[in-house]
């Protein structure tokens, strides 16, 4: 279980994989629990600017989440085999992980790097009906130019 940098959340999971953002002062759901991981939450851990959670799992992966909606940001992020720890940059601007069996990953939390990394990759930005596929909640806004 982790405080929010304000002290006004708690974050914590479970054996059932579950990972809930609890009102520290009442107990209460903030907002809906979700399902975090296969297996159980190992830990978690805000954000330096309290905007993002993680979840680290008994799957061997780091998720994101953004605190006020709990949607999953980006994919799962695989840290190789055995129990995974991780832990923001003192900045937020990294998420490092180490499995007990010696793997180490560390990953840009930066959407603007993410974006620059995708458009590099890709070389184009996303069709209009891939762009409807993967990201129907959000206006048609091509990120590569």
């Amino acid at each position: 279980m982790d405080y929010s940098p304000d002290g006004r959340l708690l974050a914590t999971g479970g054996d059932e994989g579950f990972l809930h953002l609890l009102d520290a002062r009442t107990g209460r759901p903030a907002v809906a629990a979700v399902r975090a991981h296969d297996g159980f939450v190992i830990r978690t851990g805000f954000s330096p600017d309290g905007r993002m959670v993680f979840s680290a799992g008994s799957d061997s992966a780091v998720s994101l989440w953004d605190v006020r909606t709990l949607r999953q940001i980006g994919a799962p992020l695989p840290v190789g085999q055995g129990w995974v720890f991780p832990a923001f940059s003192p900045d937020g601007s990294a998420l490092v992980a180490v499995s007990d069996i010696g793997g180490a990953v560390a990953w840009s939390v930066d959407p603007a790097e993410w974006k620059a990394r995708a458009c590099a990759l890709a070389g184009r930005s996303l069709s209009r009906a891939e762009w409807a596929a993967f990201l129907p909640e959000r206006a048609f806004s091509p990120a590569c130019r």
